[in-house]
């Protein structure tokens, strides 16, 4: 779908991010972004090569690697009105393998304010930390 678009918008070089889902045979774009995108966040701590590192080396002509992962990962987006002091900050960081990534952004309902990337050595184990995180985070929500 990307390499599509950039020939028919003649584009040389850059970054055409599409969102979607895929359920049985079809899929669903979410949406196209012309940057990085936060469902690649997670290539900063599993991936050999970041997904800011393969843009950069893209837009300065260098060679670019194939993307592979080093680890098993995921990420959890940090969203809405969350009080990130010191306790939760330190609870957070007991987790092995999470790096906490904050935007220092001003919290209010809705908006995005970082995101922990999680990696481990199988898929069930980086389920697990991101669950017991989004308890950590989003007590209220009892969807788990």
């Amino acid at each position: 779908i990307t390499a599509r678009l950039f020939k028919a918008l003649n584009i040389k070089k850059g970054v055409l991010t599409v969102e979607f889902f895929v359920k049985a045979k079809d899929i669903y774009i979410n949406e196209f972004a012309p940057r990085v995108h936060n469902t690649g966040h997670h290539t900063l701590n599993d991936a050999e090569y970041s997904q800011f590192e393969l843009l950069l080396r893209t837009l300065l002509d260098m060679h670019i690697y194939s993307p592979s992962l080093t680890s098993k990962g995921g990420m959890i987006n940090i969203i809405g009105d969350i009080n990130l002091d010191k306790e939760l900050i330190d609870h957070i960081l007991t987790f092995e393998g999470a790096k906490l990534y904050w935007y220092r952004k001003t919290s209010r309902e809705g908006r995005k304010l970082g995101h922990i990337n999680v990696v481990g050595k199988d898929v069930e184990e980086v389920k697990v930390k991101l669950r017991n995180l989004s308890k950590l985070l989003y007590p209220s929500l009892n969807i788990w």
